[in-house]
Formats: C-alpha cells, sequence, structure tokens
C-alpha cells in the first residue's frame, strides 16, 4: 500500500487534492486499480468512493485524485487508499487523512484537528490569504499555533478591515512539503464612526471642529442643519485621511462659520453623515450636535 498521503482544500474552496505516494518512489502495479475510500467528517464511516484505473497504455501511473464533490466550507472530509490488483487482493491501507475545515464562530476562528497528512504536522499557520476575485496582495501571517482557534479580536486594527483568513500546516521537520491548507474564510470588520456632541469654536485650540474620526473609512460626505431643518453646510472627502501608524481616520470638519462668514448662533444643530468604507459599503449616521462659545 501507500506509505505517505496528504489531503489540501484548493485555494478557492471548490475541491479537494488527494496525494499518496510511497517514500522510496515505488508505484503499484500498472494493472492495478486504486481504491479511495472516503467518509464526511473524523466521525463518520468509510466507504469506497472511487475506483481510479491507471492507464496501462501510456503508462501513467496514478498519483493525484481531485474531490469535486465537495462543500469545503461546511463539511470535513477523510480518505485513505488502496491499490487492487485481480486475486492478489487488496493492499494494506494508507493512513487515515483528513480536510482541515475552518469555520468562525462568534469572534473567533475555529478548525478540526485531525491530521490531514500522513506524517507528524507542524505548528498551524494562520495566514491572510489572497482574495480569489481580486488582485489583493496577502499581508501575511498572524500568528503560528499549536492551537486549534484563534481569537478575531486580537488582529490588531492597523492591519486592515477585510481578510481571507485560512489554515495551513506543514510537516513537523520543516522541510516544507507536503503543505496542506484549509478552505478560506471571508471575514470584514465593521466600520467605526465617531463624531462628537458638543464643540467649543472658541479660539482655545480644543475642540474647535466637528469632525469625523474613526476606522476603515475611506470617503465621507458631512451635511449640518440649522433647527428648521435648511441645510447651512457641506463637505465631501474623497482622500485617504487614516493615520498609517494608529488607523485612525480623521477629518476636519465644521468649525461654525456659515457660508456668509458669520459665526453660527450658539445653540443645537442636526448632522448627517454618510461614510463609505474600504469594501464600498456605506454607512449613515445623523443625529444633534450643540455648538458651545
Amino acid at each position: 500500500g501507500y506509505d505517505q498521503i496528504y489531503a489540501t482544500v484548493s485555494d478557492d474552496n471548490s475541491y479537494v487534492k488527494l496525494v499518496p505516494s510511497n517514500s522510496n518512489g515505488t508505484k503499484p502495479p500498472i494493472d492495478a486499480v486504486i481504491n479511495i475510500y472516503r467518509k464526511e467528517f473524523s466521525t463518520g464511516t468509510f466507504s469506497k468512493y472511487v475506483v481510479e484505473a491507471q492507464d496501462k497504455i501510456n503508462m501513467q501511473y496514478f498519483d493525484v485524485f481531485q474531490d469535486n464533490n465537495v462543500e469545503t466550507t461546511k463539511k470535513q472530509y477523510c480518505y485513505y487508499v488502496t491499490w487492487e490488483l485481480g486475486l492478489c487482493g487488496e493492499s494494506n491501507p494508507s493512513n487515515e487523512v483528513c480536510t482541515i475545515l475552518l469555520k468562525r464562530n462568534g469572534s473567533n476562528l475555529e478548525w478540526t484537528s485531525d491530521s490531514p497528512m500522513s506524517v507528524p504536522i507542524g505548528q498551524y499557520d494562520l495566514t491572510n490569504a489572497m482574495d480569489p476575485n481580486s488582485t489583493m496582495t496577502a499581508p501575511g501571517n498572524f500568528v503560528l499555533t499549536n492551537s486549534t482557534t484563534f481569537s478575531l479580536l486580537s488582529i490588531p486594527e492597523v492591519k486592515g478591515q477585510e481578510f481571507w483568513m485560512k489554515v495551513m500546516v506543514g510537516n513537523a521537520n520543516g522541510t516544507g512539503n507536503p503543505v496542506s491548507q484549509s478552505n478560506y474564510i471571508h471575514y470584514d470588520r465593521p466600520t467605526v464612526v465617531l463624531v462628537p456632541q458638543i464643540f467649543t469654536p472658541d479660539g482655545n485650540s480644543l475642540n474647535e471642529t466637528f469632525d469625523i474620526q474613526g476606522r476603515y473609512i475611506r470617503k465621507t460626505k458631512m451635511w449640518i442643519y440649522d433647527r428648521w431643518g435648511s441645510p447651512i453646510y457641506y463637505k465631501e472627502t474623497d482622500t485617504d485621511q487614516t493615520d498609517s501608524a494608529t488607523g485612525l481616520w480623521k477629518d476636519t470638519g465644521w468649525d461654525g462659520t456659515l457660508s456668509n462668514g458669520q459665526k453660527a448662533a450658539q445653540g443645537n444643530y442636526a448632522y448627517k453623515i454618510e461614510v463609505e468604507d474600504a469594501t464600498g459599503k456605506k454607512t449613515v449616521k445623523s443625529g444633534a450636535l450643540n455648538l458651545t462659545y
């Protein structure tokens, strides 16, 4: 039988790749058929799933199986492989391997611990994978861990808003091959929009303007209305005002001056703010503000 085997999920979550081999490089007889056994989740029951014939004419030995009948974001798949040659019967089974199933549970990521390969595995590498539908470059790894859970709240805010998370693991000796990966999960953090309730444009350099602050903001529009609902101020910002060190957006807003150059009267006003974040989602926030001298 095969003494080495590993399973991995494709980059786009669409299939599982199963690769059996022998450490000494030997192949099963070319006349042998390959039996692939599969079960769903480690608690399931194995059954013969696929019988693969080898290409005797072109001497093409079986070396990889692509399982397209899968739901990699919902289910874990476990496999073992044998080969069978006529009256000689079926070989010993390979080791059992299972795909890594990654799921989000509230503010945590959790993944299955069953090994995806027949050799001892190293640490899990939680990675921000590339979006398969864009050209976004992955910022890199977040953590190496022996655990099978990770708190999304521990990702620094300066890392950004949107992530495509997956778990990767290699063999324990660190040589790099084979490497197995889980399905990926898309995760984005909600936009944070903060405005003051009171501002005091009295020239003391403190709280002089009605500003928009927040995180993961890319564009803003601001309207200010008087007590009768008439617009008295508008500003639109479509350039990034994010501080690279803190990740905090801050855009200077209304300083209490009217369009005629006069200072607005002390009192209550209404505001409306429209924010577009890095993913293109829009958030509208409205409320009351107090201008005090």
